[in-house]
């Protein structure tokens, strides 16, 4: 936010038009600074949501809630830290199967077998939403 002489922070174009929202603003009876302010906290917390349904947050309760229970939880934890989170910072419903193809089509190429069933399992877990709708609200 701009504040008054810091230059040139706002245009003139832009003050006027600052200034007549504003204006409108106190017509109707609300306070623009409180309106600016609710505006503000309202973007950071759809920031928030955003970041808590990125591939990352969902893997990492996931991590908590269910393989810190398993036998071979920590091998799998690894297997998808080094394989699937290049996905980290994805909406976790952008994350389809031909994403999850193409990454298994990679693997294949190069990984072990077990490896390969290993990735292909946990992202197609992933991407069909199973993981989705366990950890997300």
């Amino acid at each position: 936010m701009a504040r008054p002489g810091e230059y040139p922070a706002l245009s003139l174009e832009s003050a006027r038009e600052k200034a007549s929202a504003w204006l409108l603003l106190v017509k109707q009876g609300k306070d623009p600074a409180v309106v600016e302010e609710q505006a503000r906290l309202a973007e950071i917390q759809k920031q928030r949501k955003a970041k808590d349904n990125t591939f990352a947050a969902v893997a990492e309760a996931w991590f908590k809630a269910k393989l810190s229970k398993e036998r071979k939880g920590r091998q799998v934890e690894v297997g998808v830290r080094s394989n699937l989170f290049k996905w980290a910072d994805r909406p976790i419903s952008e994350i389809t199967e031909d994403d999850v193809f193409a990454l298994v089509k990679r693997k294949a190429a190069t990984s072990h077998h077990r490896t390969l069933a290993t990735s292909l399992g946990t992202a197609s877990a992933f991407s069909s939403g199973q993981l989705t709708s366990a950890f997300t609200g």
